[in-house]
């Protein structure tokens, strides 16, 4: 009984003592690694924003400062518009008082012409 005894204790012990021996703990570099990787792209891809962000802000800076630019020269263009409104206006009340002169100097002359032959 003893040797049933010993022989049961023996295969306990040896099934005891193989079960962790053929277990092995899991190897986390490859989880590590991949973690890594996505951070490092997560990290380009916040820069890659950042660099968009920074470029759009300079495109509206520059938008406005020609939106700007693009004001002022329209109040140039309708100042300018606006004095050549006036001097055409003043040519046209010239030319008015030119023509009233050319009737009122015909009308002289044709009646200095009818003294002349009466």
């Amino acid at each position: 009984m003893r040797k049933i005894f010993l022989n049961a204790a023996a295969l306990s012990l040896a099934l005891l003592t193989v079960s962790p021996a053929l277990q092995s703990c899991k190897d986390y570099d490859d989880d590590i690694t991949n973690i890594n990787d996505t951070n490092n792209d997560l990290a380009k891809q916040i820069l890659d924003l950042q660099k968009q962000v920074e470029d759009l802000s300079e495109a509206q800076k520059n938008a406005a400062t020609a939106a700007a630019n693009a004001a002022n020269a329209a109040e140039a263009a309708r100042k300018l518009a606006e004095e050549a409104v006036q001097a055409g206006n003043k040519a046209e009340a010239d030319a008015l008082a030119a023509q009233a002169l050319a009737s009122d100097a015909k009308a002289a002359a044709e009646q200095a012409k009818a003294e002349m032959l009466s």
